[in-house]
């Protein structure tokens, strides 16, 4: 950009404007310069500003991602806990033991036999 204005001043001089005018000149684009450079300082600053709340929303997302996983975790290690305990309950249980007379394979006993099979196994599943 200082080549820019060292070419224009150039220009001027050759042109014989006079040194009121050049003096006015300069004034005019220091000035501009400064507000120029102040306005990019700002910009880097917002930019900064931006990136560095971008970063702590993605680091507090990753937080609450990694909590929660954790409390999903251990839901289904409770979940798994409990289905054992049950299932471990379950096998645990003790059944009454069935009674029923050996069938000797005569036509006779038949009706007996039938009668207890079925009040003991058929009917209470």
């Amino acid at each position: 950009m200082k080549n820019a204005w060292n070419a224009v001043e150039a220009q001027k001089i050759s042109a014989k404007q006079s040194t009121q005018e050049n003096t006015a000149w300069n004034i005019q684009n220091r000035t501009i310069s400064e507000n120029i450079e102040i306005f990019e300082g700002l910009l880097l600053d917002k930019k900064t500003k931006q990136e560095s709340y971008e970063r702590e929303e993605r680091m507090q997302f990753g937080i609450k991602l990694h909590e929660t996983k954790l409390e999903l975790h251990e839901e289904l290690r409770n979940k798994n806990t409990t289905s054992e305990t049950t299932t471990t309950q379950t096998a645990q249980a003790k059944l009454p033991k069935l009674v029923i007379t050996k069938f000797n394979g005569s036509y006779t006993d038949w009706r007996r036999f039938w009668g207890e099979y079925t009040e003991a196994v058929a009917y209470h599943r």
